[in-house]
């Protein structure tokens, strides 16, 4: 919701399955290694993060 991207769009972006996006979100699944930085980068500061992942 922060990035007021479409839960497609974002997976997309971040290069993960929507599966994978959504069962984050809904808590089936905890991220692990680097993907778990990359949720709390996002949510701290959207707009830079997501300008630095658009190639």
């Amino acid at each position: 919701m922060a990035t007021g991207l479409s839960q497609a769009r974002f997976a997309a972006m971040i290069d993960v399955q929507v599966a994978t996006l959504r069962n984050w979100e809904q808590g089936r699944r905890q991220t692990t290694g680097p993907a778990k930085a990359l949720p709390r980068a996002i949510h701290n500061d959207p707009e830079h993060v997501l300008k630095a992942l658009t190639p």
